[in-house]
């Protein structure tokens, strides 16, 4: 017969995860890794800066600062030992929430500032400096990954 897949792309965010749970379940059981496509809620994109209120509220129990992150400077950096820690926003929350999971991710972006600010709050870079180690590391509770 034919080999089992070893990854399925699907569309998975918070707003489809509860309407997913029979096929999560199927992948988890046959060792099938998610790969999450729409994770920035494709298709739903109003909801980046207008979101709903849940995810509004995480933002704002996860947000350290409260104050608007400037971008960061990748070529200046001088600059990221400086930098306050970046606010967080919807886009971190989805982030987060698809790590959390351990769905595979691909959030797309042509603007490399935003790639950067990204990856500051995953643990994706593997080789980064002191200075950037600084980024925000943190994790959604039990509660909010439902």
């Amino acid at each position: 017969g034919r080999p089992m897949p070893v990854v399925n792309q699907i569309e998975m965010h918070p707003l489809v995860y509860s309407q997913r749970q029979d096929l999560l379940e199927y992948c988890r059981e046959h060792s099938i890794q998610i790969q999450a496509f729409g994770s920035l809620l494709h298709g739903y994109s109003h909801f980046l800066t207008d979101p709903p209120e849940f995810l509004s509220e995480m933002v704002r129990r996860y947000d350290t600062n409260g104050v608007e992150y400037a971008s960061y400077n990748s070529n200046n950096s001088a600059l990221v030992g400086d930098l306050p820690p970046p606010a967080i926003t919807t886009v971190h929350i989805l982030l987060q929430w698809a790590l959390q999971h351990e769905f595979a991710i691909i959030p797309k972006s042509s603007k490399t500032e935003r790639i950067t600010e990204n990856v500051r709050y995953t643990n994706l870079a593997p080789n980064r400096s002191n200075d950037e180690s600084k980024a925000v590391d943190f994790r959604l509770s039990e509660e909010d990954m439902d």
